[in-house]
């Protein structure tokens, strides 16, 4: 399910920057010097801050057009507690120029990515001053970056001041509640976007059946799944994985393999899918026989797949199986993988 997390994000990063207007994030010509960007990794209690903001100009006349490429942002641990005042020289104290949308699109990624809720408010603010909050794509990246930073509270005040909403506004929203446990209010934001009259992509079904899983919502998870035939995206693999977990986690075994079984091309993730929803149903003898079919099939098993299928096996009856897979990690070099290795461990421990 992590796995399946990811692509979600990534998708959406990409649908992000497909709401950018072309010229604002068209990439500098190679002759042009670009800003450097640097960022330091932090670790424990340590937190990012701004000490300064500045933008640095590299230009080169081409014709009667002048392309600017600007952000330098200078990244310093602090020390910080719960609440504490940022201080004299942080971000809002330097001096504001403006940065171009790229620039804001990779500070607030950063802000968002390591949870720096202070320094995306403060970056939000010098957003504001800039004159940039009206503009939807940063508006969408804002409301991206409260929802990582946990901050539903922001990331709906933002949502609800930007004009026209498109269909990634919606889905990061949607994406944001999800996160925190919000399916309900996920659920509602599904409808009135259909309502206001717009259509849900791939990435959206994936976010709202990942809300429908958490609510164990099998009703409203039929629902969706019908206009995903609707709009002919049942083939795709993100979202043929996404109903596979969602009908497994909601007590819908029967609805998940009826739908597997119609899947024209199976990839290892919805093999995966497939086997830890009967992995998590106590469903040993099914788990290991799929796990045998997938292979039969060509569909060759990764760590992902070693670590669901080790998970199924749980008596003593299994540890025949057990001892067989070991030797086909072996044989793949992934004894060596920590996961792999703990999934190993548990189950001679429980066979």
């Amino acid at each position: 399910f992590g796995i399946l997390l990811c692509g979600v994000r990534r998708a959406m990063a990409e649908n992000i920057l497909a709401f950018a207007h072309p010229a604002s994030l068209a990439l500098p010509p190679p002759h042009c010097g670009a800003a450097r960007i640097g960022f330091r990794n932090l670790a424990g209690a340590l937190v990012v801050r701004f000490s300064h903001f500045i933008a640095q100009i590299a230009s080169k006349v081409q014709g009667e057009q002048q392309s600017s490429w600007a952000i330098s942002a200078k990244w310093v641990p602090a020390e910080r507690t719960a609440g504490s005042v940022p201080a004299k020289g942080t971000l809002m104290n330097s001096p504001v120029i403006r940065g171009d949308l790229v620039a804001y699109a990779w500070l607030l990624r950063r802000c968002g990515d390591a949870k720096a809720l202070i320094d995306g408010r403060l970056l939000h603010a010098h957003i504001v001053k800039s004159g940039y909050e009206g503009n939807g794509f940063v508006g969408n990246l804002l409301v991206e970056m409260y929802g990582k930073c946990g901050s539903l509270q922001d990331a709906r005040s933002v949502f609800a001041k930007i004009y026209p909403r498109n269909v990634f506004s919606w889905t990061i929203m949607i994406e944001a509640c999800t996160r925190h446990g919000q399916g309900k209010e996920a659920l509602r934001l599904f409808e009135q976007m259909q309502v206001e009259g717009v259509v849900p992509n791939k990435v959206t079904f994936v976010c709202i059946l990942s809300a429908c899983t958490a609510l164990k919502a099998l009703t409203e998870g039929r629902q969706i799944h019908a206009s995903i035939v609707a709009r002919d995206f049942e083939s795709d693999p993100i979202v043929a994985t996404a109903l596979i977990n969602m009908y497994g986690r909601c007590g819908g075994l029967v609805d998940a393999r009826v739908f597997f079984d119609k899947m024209t091309r199976r990839s290892v993730v919805s093999c995966n899918a497939m086997i830890a929803v009967y992995a998590q149903d106590g469903q040993s003898k099914q788990a290991l026989q799929l796990f045998q079919q997938m292979q039969c099939e060509g569909v060759m098993p990764n760590k992902a797949t070693f670590v669901t299928i080790l998970s199924a096996c749980v008596s003593r009856a299994a540890l025949a199986e057990g001892r067989q897979i070991h030797a086909s990690i072996l044989a793949n070099g992934l004894d060596s993988n920590i996961a792999v290795g703990t999934a190993l461990v548990n189950m001679y421990g429980k066979c």
